[in-house]
C-alpha cells in the first residue's frame, strides 16, 4: 500500500493530540484512523459512562459544591443520566456490582480537604511536547498542601489494577498502571511548562476498591513518559497502512469507541 494522501497528511501534521489518541493508536491503528482521520461517529460504553459518573461526583467535592456526606445521595440522584449504555453481558449481575461499589466508595468517602488549596479541578491544558507537537491535558485534581506547601497531582481511576487472591495475595495488572502512570507524567509535564506547578507526588486514586497509589514525582520517568509519547506520535506521522488489532475480543466488542463502524471483529 502507498503513501496516504496529502489530506492526511495535513491532518495528522495539524492534530492536537491526547494521551487518549495517542493510546488508541498504540492499541489498534486502524481505531485511530477511523476516530481521528476519518472521524466517524464515536461512541461512549458502560465502562466510560461509570467512569465519567465517578469524576463528576467527586468533582463536585472539590469544587466546594457538595460535602462528604452528600455525595452518596448524589451518586444515586445522577447514575441513570450517566449509565446510558449496558454492561457486558457476561458475566453477569455486572451492572448491579459496578452501582453497588460506587455506593460503596461514596457513602464510607473520607477526605481532609480543609487541608489543601485546590489549584484545579477537571481543567484542561493546552501546550507542546518538545517536538513542537501540540498536545491537550485534562488532569482530574490538583490540590496544594497548605502546610508543607506541596503540590499534588490525582487521577481517578474506575478500573480495577489491584487484586487479591484467595490466598490474600495482592495481584498487579502491570501493564495497566505502567498506562496510567505515563498519562499521569504527561500532564505533571503539562502543568509544569503551562503553569509552573511543579509536581511532587501523584496519587493514582482507584475507586474500585478504593486505594490510593502514590508516586513520588521523579524526572526520569517523566522523561520516559514523554520519549514514549514523541516515539508514538512518530509512528503515527509515519505510518502507511494503520493495520486493525482485533486480538483483544472483549476491547473490540465492549470498549472500542469505533466498534460499530469497524469490519474487522466479529459480531456473532
Amino acid at each position: 500500500m502507498g503513501k496516504l494522501s496529502n489530506n492526511y497528511d495535513f491532518i495528522l501534521d495539524t492534530l492536537k493530540y491526547s494521551y487518549s489518541s495517542v493510546s488508541t493508536y498504540a492499541n489498534c491503528p486502524f481505531s485511530f484512523k477511523l476516530s481521528y482521520i476519518e472521524m466517524v461517529d464515536r461512541e461512549q460504553n458502560f465502562f466510560s459512562d461509570y467512569g465519567s459518573l465517578i469524576h463528576a461526583c467527586i468533582e463536585q467535592y472539590f469544587r466546594n459544591n457538595l460535602d462528604s456526606f452528600e455525595l452518596i445521595e448524589y451518586y444515586d440522584e445522577i447514575y441513570d443520566k450517566y449509565i446510558k449504555n449496558p454492561p457486558p453481558p457476561y458475566p453477569p449481575g455486572m451492572e448491579e456490582r459496578y452501582r453497588e461499589s460506587g455506593r460503596e466508595f461514596f457513602s464510607g468517602f473520607s477526605f481532609e480537604r480543609e487541608k489543601y488549596n485546590v489549584l484545579d479541578v477537571e481543567d484542561t491544558v493546552e501546550f507542546s511536547l518538545p517536538s513542537g507537537v501540540s498536545f491537550t491535558a485534562r488532569p482530574d485534581l490538583v490540590l496544594q498542601d497548605k502546610k508543607a506547601n506541596k503540590i499534588y497531582l490525582f487521577d481517578y481511576k474506575s478500573s480495577v489494577v489491584f487484586k487479591t487472591d484467595k490466598f490474600g495475595n495482592e495481584k498487579v495488572d502491570i501493564k495497566k498502571l505502567e498506562g496510567y502512570t505515563t498519562q499521569a507524567y504527561i500532564y505533571a509535564y503539562a502543568l509544569r511548562k503551562k503553569k509552573n506547578y511543579k509536581i511532587s507526588n501523584i496519587i493514582i486514586w482507584f475507586t474500585r476498591p478504593e486505594k490510593k497509589h502514590v508516586i513520588k514525582w521523579n524526572k526520569k520517568d517523566e522523561d520516559k513518559a514523554i520519549t514514549w509519547i514523541e516515539t508514538q506520535i512518530e509512528k503515527i506521522k509515519a505510518d502507511e497502512e494503520f493495520l486493525y488489532n482485533n486480538s483483544n475480543q472483549f476491547f473490540c466488542q465492549n470498549l472500542c469507541n469505533v466498534r460499530n463502524s469497524c469490519p474487522f471483529w466479529s459480531r456473532v
